[in-house]
């Protein structure tokens, strides 16, 4: 295209769709692993509590923070799959462009400046965690946080970035008239 950036071609924009949706295949991948940590922290506790007569006090704590992360790590992957909720009674009533369109401008203008300010406070957060080596106060286990809150900011990451690919794939369609 005459005047425009290298970074703005239509190949440029397709590899960076494909990027992201790679990262989303990646955040799956890395979902089944935590539930399968998760599994495997539970198991542990029930051995070690019924088996042993020695309950691991990290074990809950460790359960919810693997849980946390792994429900947000999906949540790309899904969004990518189009298996997150929707209101298909109405979206599905209306013209194609005009669907594509409200969904472009829903997830573009509405929801991804919200994922991301939650993501910037996340980011935010661990950093400020680590920075005071704040451990959880209400813990036996008295664990610090800023692994947790650096899981969670490294699992939201691809789906802030799905969000975005989704809006811009919703824009190429309402604007083609295709379906994608």
């Amino acid at each position: 295209m005459p005047g425009s950036s290298p970074g703005m071609t239509r190949a440029g924009v397709l590899s960076a769709l494909r990027f992201i949706d790679r990262l989303s295949d990646g955040a799956l991948a890395a979902s089944m692993a935590l539930a399968l940590a998760m599994l495997a922290v539970m198991l542990a506790e029930v051995v070690a509590r019924y088996g042993l007569g020695s309950p691991m006090i990290w074990s809950h704590e460790m359960t919810g923070m693997l849980n946390g992360c792994m429900f947000l790590a999906a949540a790309a992957p899904a969004l990518r799959v189009g298996a997150h909720v929707s209101v298909d009674a109405l979206a599905d009533r209306l013209p194609l462009r005009l669907r594509h369109a409200v969904l472009a401008l829903a997830l573009g203008l509405l929801f991804l400046p919200v994922v991301a300010v939650i993501e910037w406070t996340v980011i935010l957060r661990a950093w400020r965690a680590f920075l005071s080596q704040e451990v959880d106060e209400v813990s036996p286990w008295r664990h610090v946080l800023w692994p947790y809150y650096a899981g969670i900011a490294a699992a939201l990451l691809p789906f802030l970035l799905q969000v975005a690919a989704e809006a811009l794939r919703h824009g190429a369609s309402a604007l083609s008239g295709k379906d994608r």
